[in-house]
This record gives C-alpha cells, sequence and structure tokens, in this order.
C-alpha cells in the first residue's frame, strides 16, 4: 500500500485510518488514544485531525511486520513474505498482512508464478532446487518494488488451483502433474550446429528412427522418438492448415508404427513418412483440429527426442470468455519510427483502434493500452495484461531502418523460444501476408534485434508477440502503410490469427454475439 500523508509536528507519518485499513486489508478499532489490529494484541498511535481519525503509519507497520518506505511524503508499507514452502503438493505463501495476489503459468520452461501485490522479499533474491520433486527450483524476488514474486518451476506441465481468497495472508497454490514428468535432467533440445567432425560421419550413418511412442491427453499429444543415435530435427508449421511437422535430417525408418488416429485432444492425426521434401529427411506430421503449438526435449536415454504437441498457453475454454490486449506502440512525446510523411505512433494507434472494433464485432473483448495520443512506459503497456486479466498480448508497430528503399515487408517477433508465443506469431504472420499481399518476412523469435529480448515480450505473463506492419522509409511499404483499406485487411487479420488461437472460428466474416 503505497498512499500520500501529511508529516506532522511530531514527526510521525499519519494518514486516515479508515482508507489505511481498506488499502491493507485490516481492521482498525478506535480504542482511546489506539487503534487495536482486528486478529492481534498489536496496537498503533491515534489522533483525530480536522474530524478525522488518523493512525501513524510506522508504528502500525511495525504492529503488522510490515516493511516501509518513505517517498518525500508518500510512505510505503508493504507486507514481509514471511515464509515460502512447497509441501504436500502445494506450494505455501504466507506474508504478514493479507495482500492481493495473482498466479498465472509460463512456459519454456515450464514455471508457475504467483505475484504478491503491495508485498516485499526482505534480503537478496533465493533460490532452492530439487531433481526429484515435481517443484524442480523455487525461486523468490522481487519483480517489481510493489510487486513480490514467487516462481515454482516444474517438472513438465503442471494444473494449479488456488485455495485462497483474494486478498490473503495465507496462500495455498495446489500443483498437479498434468502428465507423466520428463527426467530430471530433461531440458530444450539445444539448436547447436554439428562440428565438421559430426557433420561427416552423420553423412556416413543416417539416423534410424527404430520407434515412436505416443501418449494422448486431454490437450497434449507427446512423442517419443528413439533412434540408433540421436535424431537431429527441424521445426516446421503450416500455421493456417492446422498442420506442424517435425523434419529428421539425416535419417532412414524401420520403426513399425507410421500412422496413428486420436479421439480426443487437441490432435486429430499423425504419421511417419520416410521420405520428406529434402533427401534423406523423415518427417513426422502432425493435423489439429486447431492451431497447436510444440516443444522439443531431450529424453530419458541418450538417443532420444521427445516432441509435445499442445493446445496453447492462454487458449483452453470458450474463446469468447478472452480477453485481449492490444498494444499502440509508442504515443505522445514518443513519435516512433518516421519517413514519407507518416508517423509511426500514428499509424500504430490507427490500426489498433480498428483491431478493437472488429474484434468487438466478431464477440472478441479487446482492451487497448492507449486510445489517444499518450506517452506510456514500456511497464505500464506490460501492466495491462494483469489488469484486465488478459489471455494474448500483441503490439502493433511500424518499422524502419536506416537505409532507404532497402528492405520492405511485414515481420512478427515473439519471446526467445516460447512455442505459444510463436504458434500466435507465426498465425498473425501467415494471415497478414495472406490478407495484404505485403512481402513476407517471416515470424521470428525476437533474440534475432536483442539477446534478451523485447521488453514487452519478455516481462508479459501471457502469450505475446509484437507486430511491424511494414517499413515506413520504404516508399512501396509507405503507400501501403497510409492506405485505409491496407489499415483494415491488417486489423481483420490480426483478429482473425489471435481468434483462431483461442479456438474460434477461421472466417473474418463470422457474426458476433446476437
Amino acid at each position: 500500500m503505497s498512499r500520500p500523508a501529511p508529516v506532522l509536528e511530531d514527526g510521525q507519518v499519519w494518514a486516515p485510518g479508515d482508507a489505511v485499513g481498506k488499502a491493507l486489508g485490516v481492521t482498525l478499532t478506535p480504542d482511546g488514544q489506539v487503534f487495536r489490529i482486528k486478529g492481534g494484541d498489536g496496537t498503533a498511535p491515534r489522533k483525530v485531525v480536522d474530524g478525522r481519525e488518523m493512525v501513524s503509519l510506522r508504528p502500525l507497520a511495525e504492529a503488522l511486520g510490515a516493511q516501509t518506505r518513505l517517498d518525500k511524503n508518500t510512505l510505503g508499507v508493504f507486507a514481509r513474505v514471511t515464509d515460502v514452502r512447497f509441501t504436500d503438493g502445494a506450494l505455501r505463501i504466507t506474508t504478514s498482512f493479507p495482500v492481493i495476489h495473482q498466479t498465472r503459468r509460463l512456459t519454456a520452461p515450464e514455471r508457475i508464478y504467483v505475484d504478491l501485490k503491495g508485498a516485499c522479499i526482505v534480503g537478496p533474491p533465493t533460490e532452492s532446487k530439487s531433481a526429484t520433486s515435481i517443484v524442480r527450483a523455487l525461486r523468490l524476488g522481487q519483480y517489481d518494488p510493489n510487486t513480490a514474486r514467487i516462481t515454482a518451476e516444474t517438472a513438465g506441465r503442471a494444473e494449479f488451483a488456488v485455495k485462497a481468497p483474494a486478498r490473503a495472508s495465507t496462500i495455498v497454490v495446489a500443483l498437479a502433474q498434468n502428465q507423466p514428468p520428463p527426467p530430471a535432467k530433461q531440458t530444450d533440445v539445444p539448436a547447436t550446429p554439428p562440428t565438421k567432425e559430426g557433420t561427416a560421419a552423420a553423412a556416413s550413418a543416417p539416423v534410424d528412427i527404430r520407434q515412436v511412442r505416443v501418449e494422448n491427453t486431454r490437450s497434449t499429444v507427446r512423442f517419443t522418438i528413439n533412434g540408433n543415435s540421436v535424431p537431429r530435427p527441424e521445426l516446421r508449421m503450416e500455421a493456417l492448415a492446422n498442420r506442424l511437422a517435425l523434419a529428421l535430417t539425416n535419417a532412414t525408418v524401420s520403426a513399425a508404427d507410421r500412422a496413428w488416429r486420436f479421439n480426443g485432444g487437441p490432435v486429430q492425426d499423425a504419421s511417419l513418412v520416410a521420405s520428406g521434401p529434402r533427401p534423406g529427411e523423415v518427417l513426422l506430421k502432425v493435423s489439429g483440429l486447431r492451431p497447436l503449438a510444440s516443444r522439443l526435449l531431450t529424453g530419458s536415454s541418450p538417443n532420444e527426442i521427445i516432441w509435445e504437441v499442445f493446445v496453447p498457453e492462454g487458449a483452453e475454454g470458450d474463446w469468447r470468455s478472452k480477453i485481449v490486449v492490444i498494444d499502440p506502440g509508442h504515443g505522445g512525446k514518443d513519435r516512433g519510427a518516421s519517413a514519407n510523411g507518416l508517423m509511426e505512433k500514428d499509424l500504430n494507434l490507427a490500426v489498433a483502434l480498428t483491431i478493437k472494433q472488429e474484434a468487438e464485432r466478431r464477440g472478441l473483448s479487446c482492451v487497448l493500452t492507449r486510445t489517444n495520443d499518450t506517452y506510456l512506459t514500456l511497464k505500464e503497456r506490460v501492466d495491462a495484461i494483469a489488469a484486465n486479466n488478459a489471455s494474448v498480448f500483441v503490439s502493433i508497430h511500424a518499422n524502419s531502418n536506416g537505409r532507404v528503399n532497402s528492405v520492405s515487408g511485414m515481420e512478427v517477433y515473439y519471446h526467445k523460444q516460447d512455442p505459444s508465443s510463436r504458434m500466435l506469431a507465426q498465425l498473425v504472420h501467415d494471415e497478414i501476408a495472406a490478407a495484404t499481399g505485403i512481402a513476407a518476412r517471416g515470424a521470428r523469435s525476437d533474440t534475432k534485434l536483442y539477446n534478451t529480448g523485447l521488453y514487452v515480450l519478455r516481462n508479459s505473463t501471457v502469450p505475446a508477440i509484437l507486430v511491424e506492419m511494414g517499413y515506413v522509409n520504404h516508399g512501396s511499404d509507405a503507400k501501403l502503410l497510409s492506405d485505409t483499406g491496407f489499415q483494415g485487411q491488417t486489423a481483420s487479420a490480426i483478429v482473425d490469427a489471435v481468434i483462431r488461437y483461442l479456438g474460434g472460428p477461421a472466417s473474418s466474416k463470422a457474426e458476433g454475439p446476437g
């Protein structure tokens, strides 16, 4: 809690007792010269100023076991995180007084995190690890000055259930394995190039795919691929056709099972094809009833890899119940790129407003981070995700570089190798390309721009992408970007892609709720 309060003559910081009690979630009962704090023996000094009961904040904070931070005439009072442990299948968090909390899931790697608003971690960030528990790593840290974050990195995807009211001092998050956990040392398959010696050896001895084991659950299909040596995979996707393929280079097949059909779950059918479009290539092809995300993992033996295909994060359930945050990049004093009479901040806002209109026509709830020419910090943009309980975040931008007419086209970025964001980026990229005909430069990891990625993608707690609609300093792109028809096509394509990602219908002509 942080609230302006006057500093009185006695040097204490006072604030209205009713407002402080409401902000902190505690009951303060007047009793002579003190307030008594409900639920304990603690008290805090009380006085009446201009007819209003005031409480002294520092003694109150001490009684609550809280931390304080004074900034000019503003005293922040923050709950201390007093205990965090994983026991009996649940993450248990205790704070010195009730706080607002939010629990979400992230992928790559799989982890559950709990944000505690108005809370602080005393001391430096800490981490503990386990090789056998469902929680492989438990980290405590300060996400921002007003928010403590508890992160539980899990062995495979885990379901969670929060057992606490919206504001609580004891928060219990029950965790359950959604599928058998991978081995303790399992990590994402590295994309390191082979050495010259390894390349020569592979060329002379193709990998023989001897077995493909399949596990099917409600939201995930897991393919465990075993060869006489380590298969080298390459993921390919046809996002608009709901198809994925895992290309195994320099490989042959002696596996007995080569085709599968599934009743229930996200995958409709799969097949192992002995000859792919490139020489010496085996394809494991998957068709889904909807767009699917996937990740590669190492197996339990040296010659295994695991390919998990799953419903993307945030996309389970009724798509009409979801909320998407659309972020028109730049704004106010931050103009963004400018050339050929175009200003990026204006383009971004125009397309974002059209997205909102089209999304709501289709029945999808849409929130904009800004609706006019306003400056926002990057953190304020990301904060809109939690504030609106969003399932997807899309940031709208236009591009530029230092050489006029040297680069043309549209590209879409996702954070690092996050599989759900990658699927969303591919869908948006392909829909825009199909709808507008602009040159398609690909769905790309933001590590191509910066090692740490882009702030709004790196700090998003839901699948997030950044769309670069075209280059304002390229003549043909600028002509398109300034055209309201192109802007409308781009907006509709983004809405189509987001709805498809969430499991909704593909047609932009679908009627909204009637």
